[in-house]
């Protein structure tokens, strides 16, 4: 490839690539997060190596080993990687670091028994990952809560994704917590124990006077939500001085509905073309014409409104809701529970971008 045509092309970061995949015999795409969409037709001698270029492009791109990512391709390899430091040891070494206490090299048992404290510990009851596939090998979680209990109330929470402790500020003792939605009156059976867990998430607060800290439940769906397909929400009656907040962020299913509207819009009439950045000049012109000339062409104002800010709209709720969550935290000595429907999307932009704001270790 000329530096003529790579100039044209632009950089395209390996982190930025979304999706690539054949369009016909001889071409094939390229789908960017940053909105563009690159068409490459190859030249007839070549069209037998598409699967194989697909392949390999999509290797570097998505690798499935964490070595073989492009930052450390100079041999950078991070030094838990290179000395073959087990996924378990590295988790308990971050639980180490959250709870603020430091031991000698140790055993993984050893240092799960040294991250005793008094409201919380470390459990393995999803060492073999068949409580929940999609939770880690030890979990923080309630002292007071067994593990025979974990197993029981797990079914009490879409995908087995029971409340866990994500984040503990071991100065004030208020914790960031995350689950999946009640289940609702899909399954009564294990409501008690499951009510059980949650409460023990409000441990004494830092004052003489506080008997109990304030547990805010953050539920990430619009209200409406927690009613649909027989599931359900918290009730603060079952919890004393707690509150149930909903953020109403849209599921997953819109949301991939209005990036990509977004995204065809830009390629359609955007200054971010497929094969060009964008030039200073005509982002200067969108933000002085509110977007109504993008790339030349003339289109309907609302539907520019529309899309643009239906996507930006997306995005300041989720911003504005880790940003409170955090503030809940830090200013109040709070715990918060988060959780959405399954407790994944939704549930792990709020939650790491609390995490974002609380531990500047992150």
């Amino acid at each position: 490839m000329s530096k003529e045509t790579k100039s044209k092309l632009g950089t395209i970061p390996l982190t930025t690539v979304e999706q690539i995949k054949e369009q016909d015999v001889r071409s094939f795409e390229i789908i960017g997060y940053d909105m563009r969409m690159l068409v490459f037709d190859l030249k007839s001698e070549q069209k037998q190596e598409l699967s194989k270029m697909v392949e390999y492009l999509t290797r570097c791109a998505k690798p499935s080993r964490l070595v073989d990512l492009f930052a450390f391709a100079l041999n950078s390899t991070p030094p838990a990687v290179a000395n073959r430091t087990s996924p378990s040891m590295r988790l308990l070494k971050e639980y180490q670091r959250i709870f603020c206490k430091w031991f000698p090299p140790g055993t993984g048992f050893e240092i799960q028994k040294s991250l005793e404290d008094k409201w919380w510990r470390v459990t393995e009851v999803n060492s073999d990952y068949s409580l929940c596939s999609t939770y880690p090998s030890h979990l923080i979680v309630p002292r007071t809560i067994s593990d025979e209990e974990l197993q029981e109330m797990s079914t009490s929470r879409a995908l087995s994704r029971f409340p866990v402790i994500s984040w503990c500020d071991f100065a004030s003792g208020a914790v960031l917590a995350r689950s999946s939605q009640h289940m609702g009156i899909k399954n009564l059976k294990n409501r008690y124990e499951d009510e059980k867990l949650v409460s023990a998430l409000c441990t004494p607060g830092i004052h003489r006077t506080d008997l109990i800290r304030k547990l805010y439940i953050v539920d990430a769906r619009p209200g409406v939500s927690d009613v649909g397909n027989g599931r359900g929400s918290e009730s603060v009656c079952s919890y004393p001085k707690s509150e149930v907040v909903y953020l109403g962020i849209e599921d997953i299913y819109e949301m991939r509905a209005s990036f990509s509207s977004l995204r065809k819009y830009v390629d359609t009439y955007g200054s971010i073309s497929s094969n060009r950045p964008p030039s200073a000049g005509s982002v200067i012109g969108d933000l002085v014409n509110h977007g109504l000339a993008w790339g030349g062409g003339i289109i309907n104002s609302m539907t520019i409104f529309s899309i643009r800010e239906e996507w930006l709209n997306h995005i300041h709720i989720i911003l504005i809701g880790g940003s409170w969550i955090a503030e809940k935290i830090a200013h109040e000595s709070a715990s918060v529970l988060v959780h959405c429907s399954d407790g994944w999307d939704r549930t792990t932009q709020l939650v790491g971008l609390a995490a974002l704001l609380l531990d500047p270790y992150y």
